[in-house]
């Protein structure tokens, strides 16, 4: 593992560009900088004003950066252009290019929006978490689901609806329940969702669209006084092992099989949710960003660290499941 001390806070891979991320530099600058791998040299892009950024990403042949409340755009990361101001207490999060075009999700203070753009330069707003779920307190993330043409989307905090389904404009509750969730993974036969939960210690849930099905399976840190194991980041990887990276605690992990999972790095154990965290696949690399660091982990790493002694293992949760009904219960009925 190289790593690199660069208060990043968001990061994207481009075969062609290399490896892009966005570093807070002074209080009030970010800098989007390149890094060519395996060499680790730096070359600096451009400088924004402003504070934090969580979005770094390239769809439909666009750049897209989040500084503060806005969304940037660029066609060769040279020239920037403001296309979308959003409430001042609010960040762009997560995005997705869909059938439709792409897809922002704002994140904070409700009512918050899932954005669309067929060109990436105007915005409207498809749908507001309130129309949801007027309990809900904000979107977590959102992601496409090719094979089946439509797009998921997870809320938060507190409500009942914590997944919803949607296509040409229109939803349907996907999941109402007590688990909450932020990352989505869309596969051929399954779409797996991150916990983000506070009822359950951990976990993950998959949903089966050819049966319209759930299962879970609740997780727990092994030490006891870690209380919760959120994830903010989840991929998988050449269509094996899986990679997570967690809001609380600060850590990359790693499983075989969604159950236990093993430790590749732990930055902390702050109970303050971890908004920049991130994983993302670059050939026989993993690169990862902590909001403080950016990580670079050789993909044979990660299998000598599966023969290891997990950190996450699944638990019957059964007090959890009973708070759960109790949770839905109240809110539902």
């Amino acid at each position: 593992m190289r790593i690199l001390s660069l208060n990043a806070q968001a990061v994207y891979v481009d075969s062609m560009e290399g490896i892009l991320t966005m570093i807070k530099a002074k209080k009030y600058e970010l800098r989007l900088v390149r890094i060519r791998y395996p060499v680790l040299n730096i070359e600096e892009i451009l400088s924004f004003r402003g504070s934090k950024s969580f979005l770094l990403t390239k769809l439909n042949d666009l750049y897209l950066a989040s500084i503060d409340n806005g969304l940037f755009i660029s066609e060769d990361l040279i020239e920037w252009k403001k296309i979308l101001s959003i409430a001042k207490s609010n960040i762009i999060w997560h995005a997705c290019e869909t059938s439709q075009g792409i897809i922002v999700q704002e994140y904070g203070k409700p009512p918050t929006n899932l954005w669309l753009s067929s060109n990436g330069y105007s915005w409207k707003r498809l749908l507001t978490n309130l129309e949801i779920d007027p309990r809900s307190k904000h979107f977590h993330s959102v992601a496409y689901d090719g094979y089946r043409d439509v797009m998921y989307a997870t809320l938060g905090d507190g409500n009942p609806v914590r997944a919803v389904v949607i296509h040409n404009h229109a939803f349907k509750y996907l999941y109402r329940g007590p688990w909450q969730f932020v990352p989505i993974v869309v596969l051929k036969h399954m779409v797996v969702f991150g916990f983000d939960s506070g009822i359950a210690r951990g976990g993950v849930g998959i949903f089966y669209p050819g049966y319209e099905k759930w299962s879970f399976i609740l997780l727990e840190w092994v030490e006891k006084s870690v209380k919760t194991c959120q994830m903010c980041d989840l991929i998988q990887v050449d269509g094996g092992a899986w990679l997570s990276a967690l809001g609380i605690p600060q850590a990359i992990v790693a499983s075989k099989n969604l159950k236990q999972w093993y430790p590749i790095y732990i930055e902390g154990f702050e109970e303050k949710f971890n908004h920049h965290i991130s994983v993302k696949e670059y050939g026989s690399t993993i690169v990862c960003c902590t909001g403080k660091r950016l990580l670079f982990i050789d993909k044979a790493e990660i299998k000598d660290k599966l023969r290891g002694k997990p950190v996450i293992t699944p638990y019957k949760g059964l007090i959890d499941k009973v708070k759960g009904v109790i949770f839905t219960i109240k809110r539902i009925h």
